[in-house]
């Protein structure tokens, strides 16, 4: 708990005083009068007696560092004891600091109150409680474990009180503020400090441990490592926070700054050890000296925004150098940086929530936590813009902060479109430092690939002179990007990345290498001022308010052009006019084009000089055309078409000489396609097919592609009985995912039992009577939900591990499903409102067998994987159970003992379960096996039977 008071006072001693206080306590209260530290040392002015007066126990409240000077003779005097026990009540309540100085005494004597020290305290406890001298054991304990000086160690007394008050000034400089405080605009931050606690493990105490905190830049982890500086720094006998500007400063007077130069680094040494000794002017002759003065001091480093390693290397090059119990916690944007120092454990800094942002950005923008009246939605578009970035977030909310409605609205197109300047030059530093090539493909991925697939953006980038490989990791190592399937950059970056492409040349945007915004598209492409400095153009044709006419020659002198996007907004109605208009048709589209993604293609075919030879990929969706081109085309690195949508085209698309491309495209479906091609006979070697059938007579060839892994027949409406009978090997054997579902048929081929698909759906085939007989010691899911139709299952399912899916199939046998079942379960349940329309849900079943002589045994726990849809509130799930004993029973004559009770207990991960009830089989039921036990054959289970949800 952090107190609120305000504190007039710094520090309180505690001491006996005939001991210390004409002596060494004199001189350590002169000592902190020097450094202007403020101190309650006149006791003789407090009334003093048996227990302490209000006032004393207030001037410890109010102060915010405690010393207590243990000697020999401190626990004479219950005074003392009680002064104690009330500084280590503030110490756990107050976050107050204590700090210990061991006089002429070993601490083991406190610990355990032994040796002369005990003695004095066995007299003091004579005439005391019980009660009072377990309080008072207790709180020397834990005095006595708190890390202090001791004055054995030391020489030189005066070395000692020095090296003290050093540290006392330490944590008053470091604890000024509380984080919820002085930190309170970057919401979420007690979590942030809490995990990093966590990741300091502050209670190994014999370890030296360096930490980093990893983040993009104004992802706010400087102010994390503030906060958690202040919270934790009192722990530590030396504490330093060592940021960008001690660095410059060290450096300001070197004409050429080198950090792998000697002289460099020993100057930065000794201004670290000044800063963090508390001395001025720390000379040292040699790069040994910093370990040496501090392996010895248990310190708190905190170096922030470091991009060099070799600053680590002169700083904190090796945790020998540290006392037993320092933490280092380092804080970069590559966190490679800190992998190649050995830092292992390292805190990731993610985005703040939607919810979060906003809060954080009307902290800044209205001194609350919401938004004022009438600011609602122009709040939440300004917090969108800044992307969750907590920089972004306060710096926008404070350059809006006092303005009218009226200026928001005025300031919003500017804020789109143009990066705040300060928010520019925190995230420009970053890419400044990074090598030419690696600019390169941080530009290519801010104009034209975020949030593309990492396999596409290597296919594309595959002929140019940029290691994507190699650039890809350090972009994600230096925070710029971040990969899962796809790579996504910060819109905020993003946004800066295309301003450093919109300064190569403000007043000629033909001569930049990304054309992004479509006014200068237009300007160029009307203007044919397009040079062979483009490399790409993204054109968002839904932002032309009308008809645009170009010339043939539009492109003609973007030579080098070779990733040309035009596309429509998704949220765009797909029959909305053509926006484009070519009279004289089009020309000179660049040989070099491996991306050309062309929505609404205005024309019926293809340019007659187009060469399609380097294509990667190609997409022509809602196209107008009919023909694509002439003859065979080379299309040797042709990945991945869409021709989706494109209703007029009809030929036959020539591709066998397609060496890379590895799927058939879906988007054939929605072409006037009748047949599959007959050159598709051996062209595919081990990709998967979806969803192109549905307009295609699929029982042609496909039979040919022999290493075929996933099959999806769905929606194929083309898909009747008849293709069973015409080609009764329409998929090849063995595969992996057979997908039938939603399709019209009665039945299925009985050639399913030679496949063996480890998943099958035929889901929604509502038509669908039988189920041939399968491989199931293969099968692990079946999928047959909504099989309304469905009646007679051919062969049973003996496999335990297989997951059925019969949902609403109401006409199925139930003698079908039965497999080796002891109990048929039936559970009403709620559905999760925050949950999609269709989600995946499991219910676990525990199974207790309770013997008559109070023997009991717990049975495996059952899974059961279900597919739940939120169109209803409730729903009601009836399944079969079978229980087998635990495999590593290893007392037989448990497993065959009688059980006269059974407690059953289900649980949801996600929905509440509303009423539940079982019914068990008959022994006649339910097929005999040697693997399951039947609980109670020679007892009746009625009233003792328990079931719980």
């Amino acid at each position: 708990m952090a107190s609120s008071r305000s504190r007039s006072l710094q520090v309180f001693p505690s001491f006996r005083g005939e001991d210390v206080r004409r002596t060494f306590l004199s001189h350590l209260i002169g000592a902190l009068d020097r450094k202007l530290v403020r101190t309650v040392f006149k006791d003789s002015q407090i009334e003093r007696g048996h227990s302490i007066s209000p006032a004393l126990v207030q001037a410890i409240r109010d102060s915010r560092v405690s010393i207590v000077v243990l000697s020999k003779n401190y626990a004479s005097s219950s005074w003392c004891l009680n002064e104690l026990l009330e500084i280590l009540k503030c110490r756990e309540e107050l976050g107050q600091i204590v700090m210990t100085i061991f006089y002429d005494l070993e601490p083991s004597h406190v610990r355990y109150q032994i040796g002369e020290f005990g003695k004095a305290f066995e007299k003091t406890c004579e005439k005391k409680t019980v009660y009072e001298a377990k309080q008072w054991r207790l709180a020397l304990t834990e005095v006595a474990n708190i890390h202090g000086h001791h004055s054995r160690k030391w020489d030189r007394e005066a070395d000692m009180i020095e090296d003290f008050v050093s540290d006392v000034s330490c944590k008053l400089n470091c604890s000024q503020s509380s984080s919820s405080e002085e930190f309170g605009d970057l919401i979420g931050i007690e979590a942030h400090v809490s995990n990093m606690v966590s990741l300091l493990r502050m209670d190994a105490e014999e370890e030296v441990l360096m930490v980093g905190i990893w983040g993009p830049s104004g992802i706010g982890k400087s102010t994390i490592a503030r906060a958690l500086f202040g919270k934790l720094s009192y722990r530590f006998q030396r504490c330093v926070f060592v940021d960008r500007s001690f660095v410059d400063k060290t450096l300001e007077n070197f004409r050429r700054i080198n950090l792998d130069d000697y002289g460099v680094k020993l100057r930065l040494q000794e201004k670290f050890l000044s800063e963090i000794l508390d001395q001025k002017d720390v000379k040292i002759d040699h790069l040994g000296v910093l370990g040496g003065r501090l392996q010895n001091h248990r310190v708190l480093i905190v170096l922030d925004d470091v991009d060099d390693r070799l600053l680590l290397d002169a700083l904190v090059g090796q945790a020998l150098w540290f006392g037993s119990g320092s933490r280092i916690i380092v804080i970069t944007k590559d966190v490679h940086l800190l992998r190649s120092h050995g830092i292992e454990r390292v805190y990731e800094v993610g985005f703040p929530s939607e919810d979060q942002a906003l809060e954080m950005f009307c902290r800044a923008a209205f001194k609350r936590n919401s938004p004022a009246d009438g600011f609602t939605d122009l709040a939440v578009e300004v917090s969108k813009l800044a992307g969750n970035l907590p920089l972004g977030l306060n710096l926008l909310g404070s350059s809006l902060r006092g303005r009218s409605k009226e200026d928001w609205i005025d300031m919003l197109p500017e804020l789109r479109t143009c990066l705040n300047g300060d928010i520019e030059k925190t995230l420009r530093f970053g890419y400044d430092r990074l090598k030419e090539t690696h600019k390169r493909l941080f530009l290519h991925i801010a104009c034209l690939f975020n949030s593309e697939k990492v396999d596409s953006l290597k296919w594309l980038l595959s002929d140019s002179d940029v290691d994507v490989n190699t650039g890809l990791r350090v972009l994600v190592e230096r925070s710029l990007i971040r990969i899962c399937k796809t790579v996504e950059m910060h819109n905020l970056l993003q946004e800066m990345g295309r301003g450093i492409v919109s300064a190569q040349s403000f007043d000629e945007p033909g001569e930049r290498q990304f054309l992004i915004d479509s006014k200068n598209i237009c300007d160029v492409l009307e203007d044919n001022t397009g040079t062979k400095a483009v490399l790409g153009i993204s054109w968002n044709i839904s932002e032309i308010d009308e008809l645009f006419t170009l010339e043939e020659g539009a492109f003609k002198g973007m030579c080098n052009l070779r990733f040309l996007k035009i596309y429509k907004n998704p949220l765009e109605e797909c029959n909305e006019g053509n926006k484009l208009y070519f009279p004289q048709g089009i020309r000179y589209l660049s040989r070099r084009l491996r991306l050309l993604h062309w929505d609404a293609y205005p024309l019926t075919r293809m340019p007659s000089d187009f060469s399609p030879a380097y294509l990667v990929e190609l997409g022509m969706i809602d196209s107008e055309l009919e023909t694509m081109w002439e003859g065979a085309q080379p299309l040797k690195y042709l990945k991945n078409m869409s021709l989706c949508r494109s209703k007029k085209l009809k030929e036959e698309l020539y591709l066998a000489d397609c060496q890379s491309l590895e799927m058939l495209p879906s988007s054939i479906q929605n072409t006037a396609i009748e047949e599959v091609p007959w050159w598709i006979e051996d062209n595919w070697s081990h990709s998967p097919v979806n969803e192109w059938l549905q307009q295609v007579n699929p029982y042609l060839n496909i039979s040919k592609l022999k290493h075929l892994e996933d099959v999806d027949f769905s929606f194929c409406v083309a898909l009747t009985e008849d293709s069973w009978d015409n080609d009764p090997h329409v998929v090849p054997a063995p595969i992996g995912d057979l997908d039938m579902s939603d399709n019209t048929f009665t039945r299925l081929p009985h050639s399913l039992v030679s496949i063996k698909p480890q998943e099958l759906n035929i889901g929604n085939c509502r038509n669908l009577v039988s189920l041939p007989e399968l491989q199931t010691s293969s099968l692990k899911i079946l999928r047959a939900q909504d099989c309304e139709s469905l009646e007679s299952i051919s062969h049973p399912f003996q496999n335990p591990e297989t997951i059925l899916h019969f949902i609403n199939c109401f006409k199925l046998e139930q003698e079908s499903l039965v497999r080796n079942s002891v109990f048929k379960a039936c559970l009403l349940i709620d559905t999760d409102s925050t949950k999609p329309t269709w989600f995946k849900s499991v219910i676990r079943v525990w199974c207790l067998l309770k013997g008559n002589q109070g023997n009991h045994f717990h049975s495996s726990d059952l899974r059961i994987l279900i597919f739940i849809t939120r169109l209803l509130d409730r729903h009601l799930a009836i399944f079969d159970c079978s229980f087998p004993l635990d495999k590593d029973s290893s007392n037989p004559p448990l497993a065959e003992s009688n059980y006269d009770a059974v407690e059953i207990k289900f649980g949801w991960d996600v929905c509440e379960i509303k009423e539940c009830g079982i019914q068990f089989f008959s022994e006649t039921e339910v097929s005999p096996s040697s693997d399951h036990h039947q609980p109670g054959d020679e007892n009746k289970l009625s009233e003792e039977n328990i079931v719980d949800s």
